[in-house]
């Protein structure tokens, strides 16, 4: 570890010396600035699927083009979450296994389990295309032109299960003139990777657009019951490809993309392993077992679990954020397997739109299916007290959405009518291995029907003060079976699989409605509310299920009303932005994990809580003269549980946070160029802050998952050619090794008396070589 230190205080030095003799650099000719020049380039956006102005649009939104991605070195999704007021996006953890999952909150709702029988609290779509999951939803971001972030429940206008927002992907499409590049990465922890992309006109209206990259990176936890075995790594592929056809008033574009990503799944690491005695209650039911098989009799003690390393307990801690003693196993043959995280993504679309005279017709029409496997352990020791292994958890959708928007009398009414269908079949089947018992294949699945018909209007009083109205009607479905075979039937004590099934229906209307008034054509000031939901969920993970009765364990739908006003301003001829929403919300139904009384054996969702959350968000972009960008984000929180339908611990109480709800949150970034006689040499950094939260939270109010502070910055040092014909740029990454939780599992209390985190990685240094044709 010394080492590691040594090279990256080096690292950081010769970082540091760049940046300085960058900065010192001076223009070769002065340049008379151009008034036009140093205003800040107006963002258009699609979130009310019509095209208009960022400032214009009286939704709390942010958006990010594919330029600012290049100059931050955004990468995945989870990047641009630096740059969002009260997004909290991570990978590589969100309970599970695998590297490739995502826990996405806006405004502090959103999913921390991957589960399959649930369903994301935050929507994200790309091009308009619904993804169900979050396991491989931290998605690599290339050949994008925008990303936009709507926060609160978009219930009117998105496809399903938007309660706590949408972020909505746009990628570049094919366009008619020619147009190429290559672009190459290398770095520190065998850091490397190859993108590239061409568009090219095949005809006069047909136009197409190819895209791939290759990325690998090393790992950064070392697993060290291996040899040579890193996790955390990343080995991911992609590949995108587009055919449009424009013809006069009909515009068609057929689209397939594919994505594989195979490493050693998520860096779980100790953060404790309590010595459970000789536990007499059972309370570490797991770890007390593990102990008691090993027939060492010091392994009954606090002592002997503190230095006996043949024993469960603390003698494993590694006292190494980077460092895990896990071990993996094949369930069926008990072998030591090395960890893996395995993801399959694959979709296609069509998309039509076309002029029908009286508005403009568009068809979505898009299949997607996921495959993925992963290994996942409680244990943090080489005993066997938990490991879960999720062999299959495959995903398959089919959704179909006509929209048709238009304005009327005059152009005083802007106007959408859509219609949507989606079509989910699930499965998670995972091998489970503990102290006491292995159980092959439990096998869960889920079936999801989703219909909507849905409108939304804008009436134009005068060209100052606009009313807007909509509203959503939803008819779902959902249905899931879980089987656990290989248990002993409680009536029979015949071995035989146990079935549970359950069915959930439901009809809904989302209603939304703002009133907008442009005080000035620079400021625009607008209150608004919103509802939305949050599909209900079964609860599978039943280690006796013969004892959870006759039925599959439901929770029922997630609900949010969402009051907010807000404040868009262009200042100073268009030199500066600053925008303001206050919010507040009421969040009924919560769904959350408890031992119900009448079956303490088995773990099932319930909707048991109920929560308000306040707070502001704040936005500002600059830009002073032609060659300095500011930016600043801030987003403040206040979220609380407000009662309980029932408490089942003594831990939890209307004192326990929110999961991933800090107090603050914000971002400061700064893009400096310097002009050349030839070319120019763009400077960078950003500086993200967030307050303290908790990374997981349940009924049993675990506080080994909080995690404190923290502030992490990157910066940048590049040259661009002239007319942008390549460039060369030096990244620096978590440049002062800052080290902070992203993920976290507390059940140090529990049967596993264990708490497990996630970090995130450490500083590294990468060059990218862009050439553009």
């Amino acid at each position: 570890m010394k080492r590691r230190s040594l090279l990256k205080v080096r690292a950081l030095g010769s970082t540091l010396a760049i940046v300085a003799s960058a900065l010192t650099i001076p223009p070769v000719q002065a340049q008379q600035e151009d008034k036009a020049s140093a205003t800040l380039e107006e963002i258009v956006v699609t979130a009310r699927k019509r095209s208009e102005s960022l400032q214009q649009t009286p939704v709390a939104i942010s958006a990010m083009t594919g330029v600012m991605f290049e100059t931050a070195a955004v990468r995945e999704l989870s990047d641009a979450s630096r740059f969002v007021p009260n997004l909290s996006l991570t990978k590589g953890g969100a309970i599970s296994g695998s590297n490739a999952a995502a826990a996405i909150f806006i405004r502090g709702v959103g999913q921390g389990d991957f589960i399959v029988s649930s369903d994301p609290g935050v929507g994200i779509y790309i091009d308009g295309v619904y993804y169900a999951r979050t396991v491989g939803a931290s998605m690599e971001l290339a050949e994008v032109e925008r990303v936009e972030v709507l926060r609160g429940p978009q219930g009117t206008l998105f496809g399903r299960n938007t309660i706590g927002g949408a972020i909505n992907i746009l990628s570049k499409q094919p366009e008619p003139d020619f147009s190429a590049y290559t672009s190459v990465t290398a770095g520190e922890n065998e850091h490397y990777g190859v993108k590239a992309g061409i568009n090219f006109p095949l005809s006069d209206h047909v136009y197409a657009r190819l895209s791939g990259l290759v990325r690998q990176r090393g790992g950064y936890v070392d697993a060290l019951q291996y040899h040579d075995v890193q996790l955390g790594d990343e080995d991911v592929k992609a590949f995108r490809g587009q055919l449009r056809f424009d013809y006069d008033r009909v515009d068609v574009t057929v689209a397939a993309d594919y994505t594989k990503q195979d490493d050693h799944g998520a860096p779980w690491v100790a953060e404790q392993i309590r010595a459970p005695g000789p536990d007499p209650t059972f309370n570490y039911l797991f770890a007390s077992f593990a102990n008691l098989f090993t027939g060492d009799p010091s392994c009954q003690t606090v002592a002997g679990q503190t230095t006996n390393p043949t024993c469960f307990g603390p003698v494993w801690m590694t006292r190494d954020r980077f460092a895990t003693n896990n071990t993996f196993r094949d369930v069926a043959s008990g072998r030591l397997i090395e960890p893996y995280s395995e993801v399959e993504n694959f979709g296609a679309s069509l998309s039509v739109e076309a002029d029908v005279g009286f508005g403009q017709f568009k068809s979505i029409s898009a299949y997607r299916k996921l495959d993925s496997g992963f290994t996942r352990s409680l244990s943090q020791t080489p005993l066997v007290t938990f490991e879960n292994n999720t062999s299959t958890f495959d995903s398959e959708q089919y959704s179909q959405e006509f929209q048709l928007t238009g304005n009327s009398f005059d152009g005083r009414l802007d106007w959408v009518t859509g219609l949507y269908y989606f079509k989910e079949d699930g499965i998670e089947i995972d091998d489970l291995i503990t102290s006491l018992f292995s159980r092959l294949a439990d096998t869960f699945t889920v079936k999801n029907r989703s219909v909507a018909a849905l409108a939304n209007l804008t009436w134009h009083f005068t060209d100052r003060l606009h009313l807007t109205a909509g509203a959503r009607w939803t008819d779902e479905k959902k249905e899931g079976v879980g089987k656990a075979p290989n248990f002993v039937d409680s009536a029979t004590g015949a071995p035989t699989p146990t079935y549970l099934s359950s069915s959930q229906k439901l009809t809904e209307v989302t209603p939304s409605a703002s009133l907008a008034f442009n005080f000035t054509p620079q400021v625009l000031g607008y209150v608004s509310y919103s509802e939305g939901f949050k599909s209900g969920t079964f609860s599978p993970r039943l280690p006796f299920p013969n004892l959870a009765g006759p039925s599959l364990p439901t929770a029922d739908p997630e609900y949010v009303s969402s009051y907010e006003a807000g404040l868009k301003s262009a200042l100073f001829g268009g030199r500066a932005r600053f925008n303001v929403a206050l919010f507040y919300m009421k969040y009924d139904d919560i769904q959350l994990d408890f031992a119900p009384p009448a079956n303490p054996a088995n773990t099932i969702v319930g909707n048991i809580a109920a929560a308000q959350i306040k707070g502001a968000e704040f936005e500002l972009q600059t830009r002073l003269g032609q060659n300095l960008r500011l930016s600043a984000s801030l987003g403040l929180m206040d979220a609380t549980y407000t009662h309980f339908d029932y408490l089942p611990t003594p831990y939890f109480s209307t004192r326990t946070p929110l999961q991933r709800t800090p107090d603050y949150q914000g971002n400061l970034s700064a893009n400096y160029t310097i002009p050349l006689s030839v070319g120019a040499i763009v400077l960078a950094a950003d500086w993200s802050f967030m307050g303290r939260q908790a990374l997981y939270s349940d009924v049993a109010g675990h506080p080994l998952s909080m995690q404190g502070a923290w502030n992490s910055g990157n910066v940048s040092v590049g040259y661009v050619a002239p007319n942008d014909r390549w460039r060369v740029t030096l990244y620096a990454e978590n440049v002062t090794d800052e080290v902070h939780k992203t993920s976290a599992v507390d059940v140090i209390r529990d049967t596993f008396a264990v708490a497990e985190v996630v970090y995130n990685r450490p500083r590294e240094l990468f060059a990218t070589v862009t050439v553009n044709f």
